[in-house]
């Protein structure tokens, strides 16, 4: 009889657990989070528990509730650091302080994750994105320098657009309006580079070069932000 119970209340957990996934799977993400919770209330014990704690952060932070993902993520973190997960739950918690515009915190998360786990899959985005909150934070020469640690480690992706880019918007927050010019001239024509092109042109008093930019982006993108700002900050 003891058994017998034993088993019907795995059965039960299983269950449970496996309706949190497929909601977390189908996109209810708020609904995946609570069932998610109530499994982790009521079946404490299951061998489900870490995988059950790490896609309620994950589901939280997908819904929005950046906070609460936070807290979701450094529970796991400090309850499950050997698990083979441990990664995303770095990856996650710096993403979530991101969001939540605590950029300086973001990049030391992204850090941390880079040196804990050099070689894995998310290294090189670590580093990317680091430096990106550097630069969020006003934080320029912190950003470039590890911009310069990500072309050491990964040359391919120091070497790609989006560090690129990244690398531009750091020279010129420093005011090195030249080097940044360079560093945007040689990217693909996406709204943000043409806008930073144009911005760029027009501080250094190159009317005829901004202009052009903002031809390019009405254009070719007429309905996105950047076209309008450029616009806006041509007519000042």
């Amino acid at each position: 009889m003891i058994l017998l119970l034993w088993l019907v209340g795995l059965s039960s957990a299983g269950e449970d657990f496996e309706f949190a996934r497929r909601l977390y799977r189908d996109g209810f993400y708020g609904l995946a989070a609570l069932q998610f919770e109530r499994f982790l209330r009521e079946h404490s014990s299951s061998p489900e528990v870490p995988e059950a704690l790490l896609l309620r952060a994950d589901a939280l932070f997908r819904s929005g509730d950046w906070e609460a993902a936070l807290e979701g993520y450094e529970r796991f973190l400090v309850r499950y650091p050997d698990d083979l997960s441990f990664g995303e739950a770095l990856w996650g918690r710096a993403r979530s302080l991101s969001e939540l515009g605590r950029h300086l915190e973001a990049a030391r998360a992204f850090l941390e994750l880079y040196r804990r786990l050099p070689a894995g899959e998310r290294a090189a985005s670590a580093l990317l994105e680091a430096a990106r909150s550097f630069r969020r934070e006003g934080e320029f020469d912190r950003a470039l320098e590890t911009l310069r640690e990500l072309g050491r480690a990964f040359p391919s992706a120091g070497r790609g657009e989006e560090a690129r880019y990244e690398r531009g918007l750091c020279l010129e927050g420093l005011g090195k309006l030249r080097e940044a010019l360079r560093e945007f001239e040689g990217l693909s024509s996406r709204p943000e580079v043409l806008r930073a092109l144009g911005r760029i042109a027009l501080a250094l008093g190159e009317l005829d070069r901004a202009e052009e930019a903002l031809k390019r982006l009405e254009e070719d993108f007429p309905k996105e932000e950047a076209t309008a700002l450029l616009a806006f900050e041509m007519a000042e």
